[in-house]
């Protein structure tokens, strides 16, 4: 192989390379060149200083750590996106605070300027008011007036439609009369019009007419008044005859005599006409257009003419009085409304004049309220400027406090946040105390270098949330400052992470918090689960891989690097041959329970490797919280509530105080909108409530922490026989113990806890001979007694229950010296009245001071007469305390030595408890396991007991055993069930 191929060794990068990268990616960062330098030096030392640091931490826990160039590229990336980020986070929320600030200030300049309008206002709006009550009642006069003018043309108004009505009255009579004549002369003009000038010449021609026809034409001379022609009588000499024809002729010969009779004037016909006419011809029996007609159609016409005129001038006379009364009332009518024009006139020039007062009280009127508005508007600014200046006012020192404390963070970020990115690229697999010994060198070369950083560095405030914080706590993350700094490296890693949680509180924490989110469960044991990561890729739900080994597929190995890419607004990724949608909700997140695991440099370039392991503060805290709950579970309950509900006020206060800073940097001013002054004022009533609510929540929680104190040394007791434990397994891998098992333990032990009976000093003098200076007083039996013992009576004599017993021990010497040689002196008894006053504990320690060879017996005696004999000697096993303290979820295992074999004890034991016919028994070895198998899945829904015996010979199985166990739960696992193990000891069984 070697002689087919050239051989590249790489080798870590050389320093000046780490500069030049660190001086590449630097040129994006918003800081000034002489702070860049700096940081590319301090970035080149990170990188060394993790170098060193990973060899240390192997040399003393034996866990493998690898620094790669990656982690260098993370650290320098990270630095340059989240310094710039930062920058602009603290700048905006800066402003907002100083956006903030310069309403409230504005709102003060404003007071200042509406109270001097106000000053100038309020004058001319009590001038515009004495104009307008002028106005009103030049108004009022004026109304008066035109109210009696228009009274009185109303008067006249009546009286002139009286006459218009007569007038209108015999106007229509007369039209009704002249409606009966009008008809009959229409219809004799009707008849001229029928007549011919054909038909007047054969009447004119006639030599001899008839005498109708005479006497039609005399009628009609009569109406012309024609005289007739008058010649002697021949017969009556002296007499003439009175003769119409010859006028006849002559006027039939007249051509327009047809016209003048249409145009006769029929309304002015004499009454000395028509009295002949009326007399003479109408009475003649002949004188009807009927018989006329057979004589003649001219003079049938000219018959019709003479009745219809005769008939219309006596309508005309009827008529004729009634008009003249008409011409009066007309008359009358048209000089009444004369004069009633005239006073209308005058109405009308009076009403101008009202109206011209009416406009200009109208224009007054306006200038008043639009004074009254102005003032108005500027009472209303002034209120709310006074009510935001009341409700905001006391935020103004805060704000500007807190603006000033952000410029202070925003002054501190190059060297705040390089630090943070160095945490995050490189110090996640190391402990607390490796962690906190190199941020320590890195806070001092930041200084020494000029990079500006916080004198108190901590990650928490630098990248910490504290919302999120309390949300991470109140889902189960520990409360101690290591764990919440690996929650924060894990939110601000750009990879993926994988915990380090031989405990299992990360893991538990991740599951409670994403709960809400669907989260999915896998193994990369199970066959699916690259399916089932797929799928949630699509949908956006976070995954989460649990108990991985020592290393990772190579499938995962695109998402784990991240390898996306972008087509259109949408993001893809390829997973093996398949093209998959990449919901950017999607998170992932691996743990593994491996105390000492030891990953390759290839997974330190995939993933973010953490350090989960459980703290000694994380663990006292959890078992402090245990403690009390069992104590007292009501404080601890009303705890517990008390910090949900401290999260979501505090929630609720940043969203109260966002939404006031967002309102006041709105455009416009603020004092013009209507809604926003009392928005503010009620954010500013709720956030007081809040606020309050917060106070006597945490003057609470904190008289809560004060009773929970008293339990904080059994706490800390706790934690180190818990870390002795977790220790055991570097004598014999077997002593294995999780913190679920001991918890259980814990839980136990306080509810059979027997009475504390034991005075806390008495025990602590029985442990050490009690503390004090060089005592002065003289031994009273040096030959007998040694010093050491009788310095430890004179501090006894400090205890209460022993005050006296030095001056008693000098008085009776000899007594205590004969209590002293005594052989068996623990069943004697020592001088009265110590040992009837003493209880059998304290006689303990009189012995303890005279005779500490003594001891050991004396106690013995003690626990044979408090609690038994039996306890005076090691326990042996007994399968049932083992049993009583397990629990159906979690199997129980027997370590086997040469020689024991412990199936006869648990038969016995089954036997005793009902399971005899339940239990089955598998000697695991090659192809067993899915009987096993088939045996646990059966007995666990019955209630029965299945017994896996060697589990040493079947180490490729025990990984499926740990699947089939990691899927009990209280709902699918019967409480009478159990899984019994037995093993020789075996890392590989673990």
């Amino acid at each position: 192989m070697v002689s087919c191929c050239t051989i590249n060794w790489f080798e870590d990068w050389p320093e000046d390379a780490l500069v030049m990268v660190a001086h590449k990616y630097m040129e994006n960062v918003n800081l000034s060149m002489k702070i860049k330098e700096s940081a590319v030096k301090v970035c080149q030392r990170f990188h060394i200083d993790a170098r060193r640091l990973s060899l240390e931490f192997y040399s003393i826990t034996h866990r493998r750590t690898y620094i790669t160039s990656a982690s260098y590229l993370d650290l320098i990336k990270a630095y340059t996106n989240c310094t710039n980020l930062k920058q602009k986070e603290i700048m905006e929320e800066k402003m907002r605070y100083i956006g903030g600030l310069k309403e409230l200030e504005y709102a003060t300049v404003q007071v200042n300027q509406m109270k001097e309008d106000l000053f100038i206002l309020q004058p001319k709006l009590e001038i515009a008011q004495k104009d307008t009550e002028k106005m009103m009642i030049m108004i009022s006069r004026e109304t008066v007036e035109v109210e009696k003018a228009t009274a009185k043309v109303q008067v006249d108004e009546k009286v002139a439609n009286v006459q218009a009505e007569a007038a209108n009255e015999l106007k229509s009579e007369c039209e009704t009369d002249l409606a009966l004549a009008i008809p009959i002369l229409e219809d004799a003009i009707n008849a001229l019009n029928t007549l011919k000038p054909a038909d007047i010449t054969l009447v004119k021609s006639m030599k001899n007419p008839p005498v109708i026809v005479k006497t039609v034409m005399a009628a009609v001379c009569v109406m012309k008044g024609v005289s007739p022609d008058k010649r002697p009588n021949p017969n009556k000499p002296g007499q003439y005859i009175i003769d119409y024809w010859g006028p006849s002729q002559r006027l039939l010969g007249d051509l327009n005599f047809l016209q003048t009779l249409k145009e006769y004037d029929k309304d002015n016909i004499s009454v000395k006409i028509m009295d002949v006419i009326r007399k003479t011809y109408l009475p003649d029996p002949s004188f009807k257009p009927a018989i006329v007609g057979k004589a003649s159609s001219a003079a049938k016409g000219l018959c019709q003419w003479i009745i219809a005129l005769d008939m219309y001038d006596r309508v005309i006379k009827i008529v004729a009085p009634k008009k003249e009364k008409l011409e009066i009332a007309n008359t009358e009518f048209n000089a009444t409304m004369k004069i009633l024009d005239e006073k209308r006139n005058e109405v009308r020039e009076l009403q101008k004049r009202l109206d011209a007062l009416k406009e200009r009280l109208h224009q007054t009127v306006l200038n008043k309220e639009k004074l009254l508005a102005e003032v108005e508007l500027c009472k209303n600014k002034l209120l709310k400027a006074e009510k935001l200046i009341g409700s905001l006012g006391g935020e103004k020192h805060r704000w500007a406090q807190r603006a000033e404390e952000l410029q202070t963070i925003y002054n501190c970020i190059p060297g705040d946040i390089l630090i943070s990115c160095g945490i995050i690229a490189y110090l996640a697999p190391f402990t607390s105390h490796f962690r906190s010994s190199v941020i320590n060198e890195w806070k001092v070369l930041c200084n020494s270098l000029k990079i500006p950083s916080s004198k108190s560095y901590s990650l928490i405030d630098v990248l910490g949330v504290p919302i999120k914080i309390q949300n991470w706590t109140i889902n189960g993350l520990p409360m101690d400052s290591f764990s919440i700094d690996n929650a924060i490296i894990m939110d601000g890693s750009q990879r993926w992470s994988l915990l380090v949680d031989p405990q299992g509180q990360a893991h538990k924490w991740v599951k409670t918090m994403e709960k809400s989110n669907d989260i999915v469960i896998v193994k990369l044991t199970n066959s699916n689960y690259m399916k089932m990561i797929e799928q949630a890729i699509e949908v956006g739900n976070p995954v989460l891989i649990e108990n991985v080994l020592e290393d990772l597929d190579s499938p995962l190995d695109p998402i784990l690097l991240k390898q996306v890419y972008k087509q259109g607004p949408m993001t893809f990724i390829v997973i093996g041959d398949n093209v998959i949608e990449y919901n950017m909700k999607f998170r992932l997140y691996i743990t593994s329970k491996l105390r000492n695991p030891h990953y390759s440099p290839e997974i330190f370039n995939k993933v973010t490797i953490i350090n989960f392991a459980l703290t000694v503060e994380g663990l006292e805290d959890q078992l402090l919280g245990i403690v009390v709950a069992k104590e007292r579970p009501d404080l601890e309950l009303k705890r517990q509530k008390l910090i949900v509900e401290g999260a979501e006020n505090s929630k609720a206060l940043l969203d109260v105080e966002n939404n006031i800073l967002q309102i006041l940097s709105a455009p416009g001013n603020i004092l013009e909108d209507e809604d926003a002054v009392d928005v503010l004022d009620n954010s500013k009533i709720l956030s007081t409530d809040i606020i309050q609510k917060q106070v006597a929540s945490v003057e609470t929680v904190a008289v809560i922490d004060e009773f929970r104190l008293q339990y904080k040394p059994i706490a800390k007791h706790c934690s180190i026989l818990y870390y002795c434990i977790s220790d055991l397994p570097n004598i014999d891998p077997m002593y294995q113990y999780s913190l679920n098992w001991f918890f259980n333990i814990f839980v136990v032990t306080i509810e059979t806890a027997a009475e504390n009976k034991i005075d806390k000093q008495e025990l602590m003098f029985l442990m050490t001979g009690g503390v004090g200076l060089k005592n002065d007083v003289p031994n009273p039996g040096p030959d007998w007694l040694l010093g050491k013992s009788w310095d430890e009576i004179c501090r006894l004599d400090d205890l209460n229950t022993f005050k006296g017993i030095k001056n008693d021990f000098i008085q009776k010497v000899e007594d205590w010296k004969s209590y002293y040689d005594l052989t068996h002196l623990e069943n004697a008894k020592f001088p009265n009245p110590w040992y009837d006053k003493l209880s059998d504990f304290q006689r303990i320690i009189i012995v303890r001071t005279i005779r500490p060879d003594k001891v050991i017996p004396v106690i013995t005696k003690l626990i044979k007469i408090e609690l038994g004999e039996k306890f005076t000697y090691p326990p042996p096993f007994d399968i049932n305390k083992s049993y009583s303290d397990s629990i159906c979820l979690s199997p129980l295992i027997f370590i086997l030595s040469p020689g024991i074999d412990p199936m006869s004890s648990l038969l016995q034991f089954a036997e005793k408890m009902g399971q005899a016919e339940t239990l089955q028994s598998v000697s695991l070895g090659q192809g067993q396991g899915p009987i096993a198998e088939s045996f646990i899945n059966a007995a666990r829904t019955e209630g029965g007991w299945v017994c896996l015996q060697n589990c040493h010979l079947a180490t490729s199985w025990m990984e499926q055993l740990e699947l089939i166990c990691d899927s009990f739960d209280i709902s699918n696992v019967h409480s009478e069930f159990r899984l019994w193990l037995t093993s020789y000891p075996s890392e590989k069984v673990l």
